[in-house]
């Protein structure tokens, strides 16, 4: 998948659930995200068309902006998971804790034709879970919000 096409994808997917401006910067970092060999911001900020000193700054400026709610980008895409999968098929939805550098995270992936894909997840830090006394009461209130 080219750049452009990987960028489209994402306007089209995210627009309805984010702000258009949110979209296109969304998509103009994972066009950049495609070609870098290390993710980090200032690698996918170097990728994106413009300035290198410009787009690292947007990059970071867009991660940091508690405005962008990564459930609203993932609403798109399991809308368009939904709709692929037609109204007669259900959507299996596989649930499971992963450890990523000292982060448990509850993670929930939509799984097709064999792979899963991540549609949301919340992270703890330790055995803290954000007010909850136990995990599996961590995991019931994730499931219902």
């Amino acid at each position: 998948m080219r750049r452009t096409e990987a960028s489209a994808w994402v306007v089209s997917v995210c627009a309805l659930s984010m702000r258009l401006s949110q979209a296109k910067t969304l998509a103009a970092l994972v066009g950049g995200a495609m070609r870098v060999q290390r993710a980090s911001m200032a690698n996918i900020g170097r990728q994106v068309l413009g300035t290198a000193k410009h787009q690292i700054k947007r990059c970071w400026r867009f991660c940091a902006n508690e405005r962008v709610e990564t459930a609203d980008a993932m609403r798109g895409i399991v809308a368009r998971l939904l709709k692929r999968r037609g109204k007669k098929k259900k959507l299996l939805v596989a649930v499971d804790w992963v450890d990523i550098r000292g982060f448990q995270t509850l993670m929930a992936s939509a799984v097709l034709e064999g792979r899963s894909t991540p549609i949301a997840w919340a992270s703890t830090t330790g055995h803290v879970y954000d007010g909850h006394r136990s995990r599996n009461a961590f995991e019931e209130s994730q499931a219902e919000g």
